[in-house]
């Protein structure tokens, strides 16, 4: 996991605090293995989960309609929405699995984490997507 975030910090791009986002439960390992690989305390962001979500679930939806947010097509995240149920709650919309077991919803909640940090409105540093590919060592 750390070798993935370390990417766009090579090429520059995190703003200075809050932007590794993470469930603030249960992540004890992965906390040292970031630290370890360098990350400051304060790169990190808890993000909670379950109705906390819910500002990043209607945001993403009311997006979608309207086209400023759009499907790349990609096979996991389709088979990951297709494991998906809605539920509502009172005011709020809560996402769980459709059926206990082997359904993973995973990249669905990483990109509802991954829209709350987006609503940060974060100022990313310089280096910009020219930045990002040449860390990945393409050109």
């Amino acid at each position: 996991m750390a070798e993935l975030v370390t990417i766009p910090r090579e090429a520059g791009l995190y703003p200075e605090a809050g932007f590794v986002g993470l469930d603030p439960h249960g992540v004890a390992a992965l906390l040292d293995e970031l630290e370890a690989a360098g990350f400051a305390p304060e790169a990190f962001y808890g993000v909670g989960q379950g109705y906390k979500l819910n500002g990043a679930i209607k945001g993403l939806e009311r997006r979608f309609l309207d086209g400023r947010f759009r499907h790349g097509g990609q096979g996991i995240m389709r088979w990951s929405i297709g494991n998906a149920k809605a539920e509502t709650r009172g005011n709020n919309t809560i996402i769980n699995k459709a059926r206990a077991g082997a359904c993973k919803i995973d990249p669905l909640i990483a990109l509802f984490n991954a829209a709350i940090l987006m609503d940060l409105n974060p100022v990313a540093a310089g280096g910009g997507l020219k930045g990002f590919f040449e860390a990945l060592g393409t050109n």
